[in-house]
């Protein structure tokens, strides 16, 4: 009885790390897009570190992040007049259909104004 019972056990404690290890990588997608303005001054995490870059708008990167990661975007205005939009979205499955869905949104609006996103993904 004794030898049942630590293989049920055993198999509850395999089992339950299998659950508590498939949590991740997460499919994070970036995205920044404005009207009245093309250029935008951004920050944001990757999984390798902290980027900056000037990029022209609309403007979308993806990347691969384990859960519990950090994820920042933050976007400015390089005119003097416009809007900007950060936007975060994850990748989402349930029941083996994946899309993408919108997860943190910002919008400024007016002369070298700064959106910013942020969150931990778990």
């Amino acid at each position: 009885m004794k030898k049942i019972l630590l293989i049920a056990l055993g198999l509850f404690l395999l089992l339950g790390a299998c659950v508590l290890t498939d949590q991740g990588p997460f499919e994070i997608t970036y995205k920044v897009f404005g009207s009245g303005t093309s250029e935008a001054s951004l920050t944001f995490e990757t999984p390798e570190g902290t980027s900056q870059q000037v990029v022209t708008l609309p403007w979308q990167r993806s990347y691969s992040f384990p859960a519990g990661s950090f994820v920042y975007l933050s976007a400015q205005n390089e005119e003097d007049y416009g809007c900007i939009t950060a936007q975060i979205l994850v990748d989402v499955e349930v029941e083996g259909r994946t899309w993408r869905e919108s997860w943190k949104k910002v919008e400024s609006c007016g002369g070298y104004v700064i959106a910013s996103v942020s969150g931990r993904i778990d």
